[in-house]
């Protein structure tokens, strides 16, 4: 039997399993001393999250359909750590591969980490905050990826996104979004 922080796994029960997770319901013993289920999403991969921040201060959010949640959400560019790749190359990578930005690792700052639902997902995201350049007409030049369901993005102050809350806003972004404003001192 294996103790998770209170938890007593009497039998891990592997459901299902995908190159992208596992699906578990395994028998537990509760922190309070209750025996039950607990099912979860075993990941096979950490991911990475990235704030692309211009010298103003604005923030680019991406609007990008969702199936799971069936609707289009607004959240900062993300994905997987591939193997035998580190969490700042892939912040880098997903950047550039969503939105056609490219930043160099001096201007890429790890703020910290997050769990997206930490009650039914084993992800850790590491968030990175990509200070960009400007180009064109004061703004970096995006380049949205074909294929990933990526609609448009948005520069925004971060104190505009809760103008955003009511269109769909990530649940991962407002918390990388509170580690943005952490690390700002704000």
């Amino acid at each position: 039997m294996k103790t998770v922080k209170g938890y007593e796994t009497l039998k891990a029960n592997t459901l299902a399993k995908t190159r992208w997770a596992k699906f578990h319901d395994d028998d537990v013993v509760l922190p309070d001393g209750d025996v039950g289920k607990y099912t979860w999403v075993e990941t096979t991969r950490a991911g990475v999250i990235v704030i692309p921040r211009a010298p103003d201060g604005r923030v680019m959010l991406i609007s990008i359909a969702r199936y799971p949640a069936r609707k289009v959400m607004w959240e900062f560019p993300r994905g997987g750590i591939l193997a035998r790749e580190s969490p700042d190359y892939a912040a880098r990578r997903e950047l550039k591969e969503e939105t056609g930005l490219f930043v160099d690792t001096r201007y890429m700052k790890n703020i910290g980490h997050l769990y997206p639902d930490s009650a039914f997902l084993s992800t850790r995201h590491t968030v990175f905050v990509a200070q960009m350049p400007l180009a064109w007409g004061g703004r970096p030049l995006v380049s949205l990826a074909a294929g990933e369901g990526i609609l448009r993005y948005g520069w925004v102050f971060p104190g505009a996104v809760k103008k955003l809350v009511k269109d769909g806003v990530d649940g991962t972004a407002l918390a990388a979004l509170t580690l943005l404003r952490f690390h700002l001192g704000k």
